[in-house]
């Protein structure tokens, strides 16, 4: 359904590529460009399992942390260009306490935080 609607999406394989990492910034100064500001949550369940993320539900083959953290900070640069730029950024699907690796998944929220907010 997704594929099929008119949302638009950049899946791992995608943004793991320099001409991915293009169309999201291309797309984000689209956007930019009618929006008042910009807000970013992140579904950590989108990190690749891998980096064994203390998350829901891990995802094979997912972004890997560096991915992740270039593609927030092309989000915040385009909202740079905003009238109000990043009204805020929010990590989602953490699971801290069960069994995975919790220091590594705080250290990548604030790491992925500072790439937003910086």
């Amino acid at each position: 359904m997704l594929a099929a609607s008119r949302v638009a999406h950049f899946g791992a394989g995608m943004l793991g590529g320099e001409a991915g990492q293009a169309g999201l910034a291309a797309w984000a100064m689209a956007v930019a460009g009618r929006v008042d500001g910009f807000y970013v949550a992140f579904d950590l369940d989108a990190l690749d399992e891998a980096g064994g993320w203390a998350v829901a539900m891990p995802e094979p083959g997912g972004l890997s942390l560096a991915t992740a953290v270039s593609a927030v900070g092309i989000l915040a640069s385009a909202a740079a260009a905003t009238r109000l730029g990043l009204l805020g950024f929010g990590a989602t699907a953490a699971m801290v306490g069960h069994g995975r690796d919790d220091a590594a998944t705080v250290q990548a929220i604030a790491t992925l935080a500072e790439a937003a907010l910086a």
